[in-house]
C-alpha cells in the first residue's frame, strides 16, 4: 500500500470514528434531556462534543502535498488509541466507511444540509421582520414618553402611563422573540459550518429519510 493511500485510509477511519461517536453523543444527550439529567447534558455539550468535533475537523483535512511516514503513524496511533479507549469495533467502522462511500450521491446528508439552509433563510427573514417591528415600537415608545412628560392633568398622565406600560410589555415580547430567533440562527449556522451535524446522515438514503419523516408526521 502506498503511503498516500495508507494516509487516506486512516483519515477515513478517523473521520468515521468521529462521526460515529458524535452521533452516539447526540442520542445520549437526547436521552439525558428527556429525563432532565441537566448535568449530563451539560457535560456532553461542553466536554465530549467539542472533543470529537475537533477530531472530526482534523481527520477531514485534505492531505498535504508532502508528508512523512511518521505523520501517518502518529495519526494511526491517535485513531487506534480512540478505538481502544471507547471499545469500538474497527470492522463496524470500516463497514460504515464503505457504505458512506457507496451511497454518497444518494445519501441524506446533502438533503439535511439543504434543509438547514432553508431553515436559516426563513429564520433570518423572520428576524428582519421582528427587528423592523421593534424599531416601529421604539418610535411609538419615545412618542408616548414625550407625551407623558407634557401631561398636565393627573388623569391624562394616568392614561398615557397605562398606554406606555402596555406598549412596554409588547416590546418586551418582541425582544424575547428576537433573542430566541438569534439563538436558533446561531444553532443552524453552527450545524452548517461544522458539517458533521448533517454528515451523520450520510449512511441513509434520501428516500429512507423522507419515509421516516412521513411516518413521523402520520403519528
Amino acid at each position: 500500500m502506498e503511503l498516500k493511500e495508507q494516509y487516506e485510509d486512516i483519515l477515513l477511519l478517523g473521520k468515521e470514528l468521529s462521526l460515529y461517536i458524535l452521533e452516539t453523543l447526540l442520542k445520549e444527550e437526547k436521552k439525558a434531556y428527556e429525563i432532565n439529567d441537566i448535568e449530563k447534558v451539560r457535560s456532553i455539550r461542553n466536554d465530549f462534543i467539542p472533543k470529537f468535533e475537533k477530531f472530526y475537523f482534523e481527520f477531514s483535512l485534505e492531505l498535504p502535498e508532502e508528508f512523512s511516514k511518521e505523520e501517518i503513524e502518529k495519526t494511526e496511533e491517535i485513531v487506534y488509541k480512540l478505538i481502544e479507549e471507547y471499545n469500538l469495533d474497527e470492522e463496524l467502522l470500516w463497514d460504515r466507511v464503505r457504505k458512506r462511500l457507496e451511497i454518497f450521491n444518494e445519501s441524506a446528508s446533502n438533503a439535511v444540509k439543504t434543509m438547514f439552509e432553508i431553515q436559516l433563510k426563513e429564520l433570518e427573514k423572520n428576524l428582519n421582520i421582528l427587528l423592523s417591528k421593534e424599531k416601529e415600537f421604539l418610535v411609538i415608545q419615545r412618542d408616548l414618553e414625550r407625551e407623558l412628560v407634557d401631561c398636565i392633568q393627573a388623569d391624562e398622565e394616568m392614561i398615557v402611563f397605562e398606554k406606555l406600560s402596555e406598549h412596554g410589555k409588547k416590546l418586551d415580547d418582541i425582544d424575547k422573540k428576537i433573542i430566541k430567533l438569534e439563538e436558533k440562527i446561531q444553532e443552524i449556522k453552527y450545524n452548517i459550518q461544522s458539517e458533521w451535524p448533517y454528515e451523520i446522515y450520510g449512511l441513509i438514503k434520501k428516500e429512507d429519510l423522507y419515509d421516516k419523516v412521513k411516518d413521523f408526521n402520520k403519528n
